[in-house]
């Protein structure tokens, strides 16, 4: 099987709310890391869940080589209180029958940061320890293929980007799949996405592809829906090409912004912000959740 997992027309609801429909994607067998990423309520983690068989599929197929090993963390990992960090490693070996190797687990508690609280229990673990432990505790399995569920919004700054780079060092053997909101960690570390807004799939293919169009533009926010209207007709008069965004939003290439500026400037009353916007994950993402979304109210 050229792929680990592959999805077709995966449909789970709840009740009467379909938290995922008809969703279609593969995440292929090829170390590197992919990102999962969609608004809240987009049905993430319902996906993570279906793969692993936690989750009732009304619909469809989720086919997974079966000679392929996958784990997973969650974002909020649960242990036994009374445990220490090197007794849960232990436990992890012991539930996939695998020999217990004390090198190899203080090998991965380094890997993680927590060599020194081994012998601690983790009772008294923050959620940021937690977190670096779980993984640590699917990591030792040696996956094909992990799943980590934000990964890094219990860190601080510092302990956010020493996790990128703990992800990166793992990616280089592993498919590494991060459901995250924090789109400034997955553009710093992932090379494909999967995309899923209002329990649909989007998107999936390289992140390059996705960022691809949007071009370096000027954002401009205005106080009211008349204010818009003014300065777009102001805007088209300079023969400058605008968007709406937003009900209270728009923008128009970045390249336009000194021929439009004696007009945003006489203007001024009726603008809240102006900024201008680079290519970025952050960038793109809103601008497909709003094409999506529009689509969707036709």
């Amino acid at each position: 099987m050229g792929n680990l997992v592959e999805i077709h027309d995966l449909t789970v609801r709840f009740k009467d709310f379909a938290a995922l429909k008809k969703v279609n994607g593969k995440i292929t067998n090829r170390p590197g890391v992919v990102g999962l990423i969609g608004p809240n309520g987009a049905g993430k983690t319902t996906l993570i869940h279906a793969i692993f068989g936690q989750e009732p599929v009304e619909h469809g197929q989720i086919l997974i080589d079966q000679t392929a090993k996958l784990a997973y963390c969650p974002d909020t990992p649960d242990f036994e209180k009374y445990l220490t960090a090197r007794e849960i490693l232990q436990q992890s070996l012991c539930l996939d029958n695998q020999r217990i190797n004390e090198k190899q687990i203080l090998t991965v508690l380094q890997q993680v940061g927590l060599a020194e609280h081994q012998n601690r229990l983790v009772g008294g673990f923050s959620r940021g320890m937690k977190q670096r432990l779980g993984i640590a505790a699917a990591n030792i399995l040696k996956p094909q293929l992990l799943f980590l569920d934000e990964p890094t919004s219990a860190l601080d700054p510092f302990g956010r980007q020493a996790m990128l780079g703990l992800i990166n060092e793992i990616a280089q053997t592993t498919t590494v799949v991060i459901s995250s909101h924090l789109l400034n960690d997955i553009q710093q570390i992932a090379e494909r996405l999967l995309v899923l807004n209002r329990g649909e799939m989007i998107f999936s293919g390289a992140l390059t592809d996705f960022i691809a169009g949007t071009d370096d533009s000027v954002e401009i926010l205005v106080k009211s829906v008349n204010a818009k209207d003014r300065v777009v007709a102001a805007l088209q008069q300079c023969q400058i090409v605008v968007k709406e965004i937003q009900r209270h939003q728009i923008e128009f290439p970045a390249q336009d912004f000194e021929k439009g500026l004696g007009e945003l400037s006489r203007l001024a009353d009726d603008v809240v912000m102006i900024n201008r916007s680079s290519q970025d994950l952050n960038h793109a993402f809103e601008r497909w959740i709003h094409a999506k979304d529009k689509e969707k109210a036709k």
